[in-house]
């Protein structure tokens, strides 16, 4: 018998020891992964789960079925991937007992490449939803859906080549994605809703640091501070955004670090709706570049109608003067 298959007897004899109980789980769920083994229906209470070896697969038994929950005082990142490439989460919900915990993200992964999150539930997370930072380049979301998060949904960086089919989220703290320096990314429908714009100034939708040539299908971003934010990004597209309930500018794209550019961005269609809720009187499309950056010109938008909250044409946009060459066009 391979050790493989007498560790697979064991965890069949292991009963799910939180069904009942917030019950310590945690080293019941890391036997469940070492093995590569599904986590049967159930709720499950842990403080943390490792991941350090390549080819591994956290799966649960559906996303309504299987639930993980962080115990209180955790105060850690409840699944760490750390050094390891093609690791993948499947079919759970993973709540982070957010009011409980004074620290900590729901999922990271650290240097890790080629890794999928799929049809998964983030609810009630201290931190960011996900962290993919420092070379966890070619990653893959599909089917994410995110409520009561504390920080960014979604925070990429340094991580080339992310690719995003369905991505939604519901009282996000701050952006439902934060794209920093993960150029050539491409990214579906990306949907986001809160009861109102915060002062986080973040964009529903943040593109930053040199995440040049992002493509984006579709963007529906609901109360935020802005619905999109271009920070020093160039040759992004964007087929289609809606934003509504937006505190600030509904589209903002601006060069502000030294030397910074934000060129050639372009958005295609839509709506933006009742800009400016938190200073009134600013416009719903701003460019703009600061002092020391490069330029932030030839931007284009498109086909993209501002409106007010009674459906009123709006304020287009407005080019800053240290900023030019960028249009709009209905």
């Amino acid at each position: 018998m391979t050790i493989r298959a007498a560790l697979g007897l064991v965890l069949v004899a292991i009963a799910p020891l939180g069904a009942a109980a917030q019950t310590d789980d945690t080293t019941y769920l890391q036997h469940i992964v070492e093995a590569n083994g599904v986590i049967p229906p159930g709720r499950y209470y842990f403080r943390s789960i490792t991941v350090d070896r390549d080819n591994v697969v956290i799966r649960g038994s559906g996303k309504e079925n299987t639930w993980l929950v962080q115990l209180p005082a955790s105060d850690t990142n409840a699944i760490t991937c750390h050094k390891a490439q093609h690791v993948a989460i499947d079919s759970l919900s993973l709540d982070g007992n957010r009011s409980v915990q004074g620290a900590g993200s729901g999922i990271v992964f650290d240097n890790c490449a080629n890794f999928q999150v799929r049809n998964v539930n983030l609810v009630n997370i201290h931190g960011n939803g996900v962290t993919a930072q420092r070379g966890s380049s070619n990653g893959s979301f599909e089917n994410v859906e995110g409520l009561n998060i504390g920080y960014h949904l979604l925070s990429i960086s340094e991580s080339p080549q992310t690719r995003i089919g369905y991505l939604s989220g519901r009282e996000i703290a701050s952006a439902v994605i934060n794209l920093a320096a993960s150029p050539n990314s491409t990214l579906g429908q990306i949907v986001g809703q809160n009861t109102a714009p915060n002062d986080s100034g973040y964009g529903g939708m943040k593109v930053s640091n040199a995440s040049d040539g992002t493509v984006i299908g579709s963007i529906h971003m609901i109360g935020f501070p802005r619905g999109l934010f271009i920070k020093d990004s160039s040759n992004v597209v964007i087929g289609h955004l809606r934003v509504a309930n937006i505190g600030y500018q509904c589209v903002l794209i601006q060069a502000e670090a030294e030397g910074g550019r934000a060129d050639n961005n372009v958005i295609l269609g839509g709506l933006a709706q009742d800009c400016g809720l938190l200073q009134k009187g600013l416009p719903g499309i701003h460019f703009s570049k600061q002092p020391d950056s490069q330029s932030a010109s030839g931007n284009r938008v498109r086909n993209l109608e501002v409106r007010d909250s009674q459906g009123r044409l709006g304020s287009l946009w407005l080019d800053e003067p240290q900023s030019n060459g960028n249009a709009v066009t209905p």
